[in-house]
């Protein structure tokens, strides 16, 4: 009878080397994301914040007493 000697064949590092690389890109994607969205978040609320500064200038809530003596 023969003796078969089986080898296993050594994998190339390939495979690995690319899922690596996608999750890298993945995660960059997700942080430069999470900056640029923080980035348009301080802006908005920085416009926001001075429209409501602005507003408070003009309060049109208090209420005066009518005079009525100049009829």
């Amino acid at each position: 009878m023969a003796n078969i000697d089986v080898q296993r064949k050594k994998s190339s590092p390939l495979p690995w080397i690319i899922l690596v690389v996608i999750i890298l890109a993945i995660l960059a994607f997700f942080l430069w994301n999470r900056s640029r969205n923080a980035a348009t978040t301080s802006t908005v609320t920085d416009s926001t914040s001075t429209v409501t500064d602005s507003t408070r200038m003009h309060d049109t809530t208090k209420t005066y007493p009518l005079d009525t003596s100049r009829h």
